[in-house]
């Protein structure tokens, strides 16, 4: 899988220099973290048609809503809702896996790669999430992985890369993207937009 404009952009100059670090897992728990979406074509797009949800804490309600309940044991916390469709319930598979490694040794693979759109200053407040670019296999899976397992262990540490962007180049990149998915997907694009974008895009892009 080749990388994604926001990696290009990243790695270019318009990007800032990345930085990579242990952060604590309950990072995943803010709200601004959201999931990378690409074009309709990314079978993550189900799971925002699903949910109707774009952010990690909000997919993570929709999906398991007994998550954050600590007096349950695992295996309940983490059921998933009924009556999800079998090919959402397929992509969400490997989260189990990712959970288990996480416990054991506080990580799974190559960093997860936050988009920083102030470009500059220690753990940025405000984040949206690039993954699943050749760099980053699975990120979209760990990050919700992640957030599903913040309630249990919120100091565990998870590795994360840290990149930046221009923020008139991440805007275009934005306005192309998001007029490519409306005409690709005129029916859902106006209500993704209006999450991904909204409170959230206010405060900062991705």
């Amino acid at each position: 899988m080749s990388p994604t404009l926001a990696m290009r952009l990243a790695a270019s100059p318009v990007g800032g220099p990345s930085r990579e670090r242990l952060v604590p897992i309950s990072l995943f728990l803010r709200d601004e973290v959201q999931l990378f979406s690409g074009f309709p074509t990314n079978p993550v797009s189900r799971i925002f048609r699903e949910t109707g949800e774009t952010t990690s804490v909000g997919i993570s309600a929709a999906l398991y809503p007994k998550y954050r309940d600590l007096d349950l044991p695992p295996e309940k916390r983490f059921e998933l809702r009924t009556g999800l469709p079998p090919r959402v319930e397929e992509w969400l598979r490997p989260i189990a896996g990712i959970i288990r490694r996480a416990r054991e040794d506080g990580g799974d693979g190559s960093p997860v790669i936050l988009l920083d759109s102030r470009r500059g200053g220690d753990i940025p407040s405000f984040f949206r999430v690039e993954t699943l670019s050749g760099q980053v296999p699975d990120g979209n899976h760990r990050v919700l992985a992640y957030t599903l397992l913040a309630p249990e262990v919120p100091d565990c540490r998870v590795r994360v890369r840290f990149v930046s962007i221009h923020p008139a180049a991440l805007a275009i990149a934005n306005g192309l993207t998001l007029a490519l998915c409306f005409v690709m997907d005129p029916v859902h694009t106006p209500g993704f937009a209006r999450k991904r974008f909204g409170r959230q895009g206010r405060r900062a892009s991705g």
